[in-house]
């Protein structure tokens, strides 16, 4: 006999567009332009352990615009400097309800929640990147690159805000190194 049931459904969308504009000389190239995406992801989680029936849903909707410019400046055929900058800002909504129901039919809850919150929080940050490289001939190419990248945080769907009252909170990302 199984000691836990867990039934898992997801659904993700995701729509993204770019604009770019181009800039071209003997010595410099210069690429500019504007990022857009957007997505939901989606869920729930149904899950049976001796008796407890819960399910776990909810809804992370993601905005993001990002704007960005490069440049490459070439000194001769053989050494080239490239300035890179990316500044995002990024909305993420969380949407969660967590509870308990009295069968494994899921159709009737039993007044147990364990989260029910909507939340949104706003992340940004600038990417820079610098790149040199050099090529002492056809066949070898050296570089030097300093990038500082990005990545945002998110929502718990199977948050529990009764044990664990932080759960509803966003999520931060990991700091860049």
């Amino acid at each position: 006999q199984a000691l836990d049931d867990v039934f898992r459904h997801f659904f993700d969308q995701q729509s993204s567009q770019e604009f770019q504009w181009q800039w071209n000389t003997d010595r410099a190239h210069a690429v500019t332009g504007l990022y857009l995406f957007d997505a939901d992801a989606a869920g729930n989680v149904k899950t049976s352990t001796r008796g407890a029936f819960m399910v776990s849903a909810g809804v992370v909707k993601t905005e993001s615009a990002a704007l960005f410019s490069d440049l490459v400046w070439d000194f001769d055929n053989r050494m080239s400097l490239e300035l890179g900058l990316r500044y995002t800002r990024e909305r993420k909504t969380g949407t969660v309800l967590n509870q308990g129901y009295t069968a494994a039919t899921f159709t009737k809850p039993n007044g147990h929640v364990a989260a029910d919150f909507t939340d949104s929080t706003v992340f940004h940050s600038p990417s820079p990147r610098i790149n040199l490289s050099y090529a002492p001939n056809e066949a070898l190419m050296l570089y030097a690159q300093v990038s500082r990248g990005f990545k945002s945080g998110g929502y718990k769907i199977r948050a529990n805000t009764v044990a664990v009252p932080e759960s509803a909170s966003h999520v931060a990302a990991a700091a860049p190194p």
